[in-house]
């Protein structure tokens, strides 16, 4: 004879129902279902996050940039203007008078002529510990700076320079030293200083 047990069977559903009607607790839940989230009724979605625009290039240059002029040396200010068969010449500054405006000035300048010695020596770039014999009498000089037409006279010898890749032609480096020292501030290697100051040596 069988013997039915209702009690344990009861039992048995009640703790079936009771498990499976139990909440779940949020800190076992996967992380999927936990990064749902709805946003509450009448609420605004989140803006997307904001991309910043990429700065715009610059514009192409164009040629080279226009020269940009120094200050014009002092009075004393001392510049070699060339150098051959063992001398070289000097120019020192006794006066400046500018005459032109603010972008593109000319000089009205009084120089005092010098040489120097050197006749197994190299010769010297400046004139720190030269020797150099000064004429008693300064002389006229003109400077005209400018991008398109540089100018520069000592007396009466004066030169629109030919400014170009391969420098200026020896005879006239004097007057391309005393050009940009007066309109740059500097002198020595013409070809290189005027690519560094924009004039167009193509």
């Amino acid at each position: 004879m069988k013997r039915h047990h209702p009690p344990l069977i009861a039992a048995s559903l009640c703790v079936a129902i009771l498990a499976a009607c139990t909440p779940t607790d949020p800190a076992s839940a996967p992380l999927d279902n936990a990064a749902k989230t709805e946003a509450p009724a009448g609420s605004q979605p989140l803006a997307e996050p904001a991309t910043s625009e990429p700065a715009p290039e610059p514009p192409a240059a164009e040629g080279p940039a226009s020269p940009s002029f120094a200050a014009v040396p002092t009075k004393g200010f001392v510049l070699r203007s060339t150098c051959r068969s063992g001398s070289c010449d000097w120019y020192r500054i006794e006066q400046v008078e500018r005459t032109g405006g603010n972008t593109a000035p000319n000089y009205n300048l009084q120089v005092t002529p010098g040489e120097s010695s050197h006749p197994k020596d190299p010769y010297p770039n400046r004139p720190d510990d030269v020797d150099i014999q000064w004429q008693s009498a300064a002389v006229g000089a003109q400077v005209m700076c400018s991008s398109n037409s540089p100018y520069a006279a000592v007396e009466n010898h004066g030169e629109r320079l030919s400014l170009s890749p391969d420098g200026v032609a020896g005879a006239v480096q004097g007057l391309a030293n005393l050009y940009f020292a007066i309109c740059h501030g500097e002198y020595g290697d013409d070809a290189l200083l005027a690519r560094k100051f924009g004039y167009d040596v193509r």
